[in-house]
């Protein structure tokens, strides 16, 4: 006769799961049971870096990686100085005084026609400071004839339209470009 014993088994001890999230297989070392429905750490909840103008890719360092679906911040227009903060194209032939059209633009809230060849751009954004890049022009015959920056406040911008002699004068159309930080 055979007699079968059969050890009953003793109670296992299970421990937090300590697996580490890495870019190869490694064995480890520990002798310790982990329950099959415990919670690995792979995710977390960190807001990722703002992407800038020339920012450099790197690999990174975590030791959890993000979610799939997080989005990065971009540099906002206000913000790179490189940028056209402000434009303007407007029909602004002599004797229509202050009934000029401002045919399109982006942030220009208005533009004041203060005498022929003057103009004040006053701007939706205020810029950061007073010292506004300003250029601008008016079309004739095929050509860009030059704009005078007369200066600034954060809010607005002072301009005067010549000829190529330096006569002032309103043109068709007249257009302002602005550069500088919001």
């Amino acid at each position: 006769m055979t007699i079968n014993v059969t050890p009953i088994p003793r109670l296992t001890a299970l421990t937090d799961p300590a697996f580490i999230l890495g870019t190869s297989n490694a064995a480890g070392s520990a002798i310790t049971a982990v329950a099959s429905n415990s919670t690995l750490l792979a995710f977390d909840a960190t807001l990722p870096d703002a992407i800038t103008f020339g920012q450099s890719g790197a690999a990174g360092s975590a030791t959890v990686t993000s979610r799939r679906d997080h989005a990065h911040a971009t540099e906002s227009v206000t913000a790179a100085s490189s940028s056209a903060k402000a434009w303007s194209m407007t029909n602004a032939w002599p004797g229509l005084g202050s009934d000029f059209v401002i045919n399109d633009s982006y942030n220009v809230d208005s533009i004041a026609d203060n005498g022929p060849g003057l103009f004040t751009l006053t701007w939706t954004t205020d810029f950061a400071v007073a010292n506004t890049y300003v250029n601008g022009g008016w079309g004739s015959e095929g050509r860009i004839v030059g704009a005078i920056y007369n200066g600034a406040a954060v809010g607005s911008s002072q301009n005067t339209v010549v000829t190529d002699s330096g006569a002032r004068t309103d043109g068709n159309p007249v257009m302002f470009v602005a550069f500088g930080a919001q």
